[in-house]
Parts: structure tokens; C-alpha cells; sequence
């Protein structure tokens, strides 16, 4: 594993983050499709000294490229189930029914897609749930597609909401994550029903919950880093912002 060194970054440099999203559509109009990403996941990149815009999904290579170039980092969001066809498998019953409630076959596309291309110009990537997962996908790696044990890890906080603190995450010490937050530990919180079952090529386990479950990833010599978490939801908690800086830190860098 490459070493780390997390050191204060110019704050005066605002790197340009591309934040990646699903379809929604609004029930008085089903063919008018917004593009959904969360305002936490902008608000988590300006927060950290970055810029967040919005990836439209599309199949046009050519503009997946061109936004690659420009861009300095790619975050890629939560959301519904992949494609079990990309990890070659069947689908399960209860795939697409969390998250985005469907299979996006044009978000599964275009993420794919824009991740090799951010890859190639070794620029940095960081995976927040389904992200993750569509990171280990990437290099090879299967899914685990609903877990039946949903009460540990799909937890919502008294208002049904996304702040909840789940379990304690292990970190190898030699990580990123570890380095940068100067702990091997960290609280998280928990809305996943899938998770990492073979790994990728390349990539390391570097954060586990107590049940085995990996809920962080790195790439050996890549900079790329992912979770399983919603930090974006725990601005609030301590060491959840690091990850945020952590992907501004390295696209400048990459500058």
C-alpha cells in the first residue's frame, strides 16, 4: 500500500467535483425526469473546499469525456442496486427495491463509464454506498444482493432519517482513511441491503465491521477511496468531513 501523508491543502483552490445521481420523475408528469442528487452531497464537497456539480447521465461517450477532462475528482453517490448482469449474476428479488427503487440502466452506464475514463487520467474517486459498490464491480469483484440481516444494516435515526450511528468501523492503520483521521476507528452510520462479497482486483479492505461486512475500500496504488457509510449525512460526527478532504486533497494533487 502506498503511504499516505495528509497535509492542509490551499483553501483557495477550489477543485471541480463531478457528483453523480439517479432519475426521479414527478407523479403528475412520469416522462419529466429530474436528475436526483442529494443537496448533502454538494453541501459535503463546498464544505470540504470543493466544487460540486451535477453529472447528467448519458450514453454519449464523447460527453462523458470531455466532463472527465474538466473535471478534477469524481464523487460517485448512493443509490439503488447495479446491474447484476455487470458482476455476472441473476438478479435477486430484492434488487433495485431499496435506494432509487429500480434498476438505472443509464446511471449504471454512465458511471461505469465516466469511472474508467477518471481512472485514465489517474484522478481521484470517491465511492459513497452504492459507489462503493460500483468501484468493487469495476475491478471484478460480486455483490452480496440483500443481506438478511437488515436490522444492523439499513438503521435510520427517530425522524427516519439518515443520521444514525450504526457500529464502529476497524481500519488498517497503514490506510488513507486511518492516516488522514489519525485513528483506526470510526462511528458510521448504516442504509445499506447489499454489500462487497468478492473483492476487486487491486483494491484493499481497509475498513470492517465487527461482522465482516467491508465498509471501506481502497485501491492499492490508485487514489481511490470508498465507503459505505453516508458521511455526506454526518457533517456533524467527528472524522466523517476527513473523507470529504480527503478527495479534495488528492484532485489537487492531481493539479
Amino acid at each position: 500500500m502506498t503511504t499516505f501523508h495528509f497535509a492542509k491543502y490551499d483553501t483557495s483552490m477550489k477543485p471541480l467535483i463531478g457528483v453523480t445521481g439517479g432519475s426521479l420523475s414527478h407523479k403528475n408528469a412520469p416522462d419529466a425526469l429530474y436528475r436526483a442528487v442529494r443537496e448533502a452531497y454538494l453541501n459535503f464537497i463546498e464544505q470540504a473546499g470543493g466544487i460540486g456539480v451535477v453529472v447528467n447521465n448519458t450514453e454519449d461517450t464523447a460527453v462523458l469525456k470531455a466532463l472527465s477532462q474538466r473535471l478534477d475528482g469524481l464523487l460517485l453517490s448512493g443509490g439503488g442496486g447495479v446491474d447484476p448482469s455487470y458482476y455476472n449474476s441473476s438478479k435477486h428479488s430484492e434488487t433495485g427495491n431499496y435506494g432509487d427503487n429500480h434498476i438505472d440502466s443509464l446511471r449504471d452506464t454512465t458511471e461505469f463509464e465516466l469511472l474508467k475514463l477518471m481512472i485514465g487520467q489517474g484522478k481521484p474517486v470517491l465511492g459513497i454506498c452504492r459507489g462503493l459498490q460500483v468501484v468493487n464491480v469495476h475491478f471484478g469483484g460480486t455483490l452480496n444482493q440483500h443481506l438478511d440481516d437488515m436490522d444492523t444494516h439499513f438503521v435510520l435515526d427517530e425522524n427516519g432519517g439518515f443520521g444514525a450511528i450504526a457500529h464502529e468501523v476497524r481500519l488498517n492503520r497503514d490506510s488513507r482513511l486511518a492516516q488522514a483521521l489519525d485513528s483506526e476507528s470510526i462511528s458510521v452510520n448504516s442504509l445499506h441491503h447489499q454489500k462487497i462479497m468478492e473483492l476487486g482486483a487491486g483494491l484493499l479492505a481497509v475498513g470492517v465491521a465487527d461482522d465482516g461486512t467491508i465498509e471501506v475500500i481502497e485501491h492499492d496504488w490508485l487514489p481511490i477511496l470508498a465507503v459505505q457509510c453516508h458521511p455526506e449525512q454526518l457533517m456533524g460526527q467527528w472524522g466523517h468531513s476527513t473523507i470529504a478532504e480527503l478527495l479534495i486533497q488528492l484532485s489537487l494533487e492531481d493539479n
